[in-house]
């Protein structure tokens, strides 16, 4: 199922790269650079899914969470806390207000691939009219990006990465 994802993130590298990955991925992505921006995105376009920068300048991620709950287009969006912020006290703090899941970046191709399948999940139940007992998303496992390569690795498994630098999001095989 190809979702409507908006990808909200100050950091117009980060932003471009994730929106370029959706849209590979066969999803329709869009972008904001600020909190305000995206609140109107999210009114005209009702995403299925936000991925949601916390650590933006001028609106952080969660007042516009929280501004966007209180649209009628915010019950039908699934926030995801996007962050640096690694642990339990940022992931507590962010689950408390309201996002479905907080993952870590940079991303792996494999956690975004999961994400949004878990999230078509949810779209499809609601759509439906069946909602899930527990509306929140499992928990991802807070890998760093090198512990999850390295996982693979030594696996011996022939997973493919998102490598994120100044110029963007690339995939690459581990070998």
């Amino acid at each position: 199922m190809a979702l409507r994802v908006l990808v909200v993130d100050d950091n117009v590298d980060m932003r471009e790269s994730l929106v370029l990955v959706l849209k590979h991925l066969g999803h329709e992505a869009r972008q904001a650079p600020d909190g305000h921006e995206a609140l109107a995105c999210l009114e005209g376009w009702r995403p299925h899914i936000a991925l949601v920068d916390l650590g933006m300048p001028g609106m952080s991620g969660y007042e516009l969470s929280d501004r966007a709950r209180r649209l009628p287009c915010g019950a039908t969006t699934a926030f995801v806390a996007m962050t640096g912020w690694e642990g339990d006290g940022p992931r507590d703090r962010s689950l408390a207000a309201g996002f479905v899941r907080h993952v870590v970046k940079p991303l792996t191709l494999a956690e975004l691939r999961t994400l949004i399948d878990e999230v078509a999940v949810g779209v499809q139940s609601a759509s439906t009219g069946s909602r899930p007992e527990n509306p929140t998303l499992p928990s991802a496992d807070n890998l760093s990006p090198l512990d999850h390569a390295q996982q693979h690795d030594d696996e011996g498994n022939d997973e493919e990465h998102v490598d994120e630098s100044a110029h963007g999001v690339r995939g690459h095989k581990s070998e």
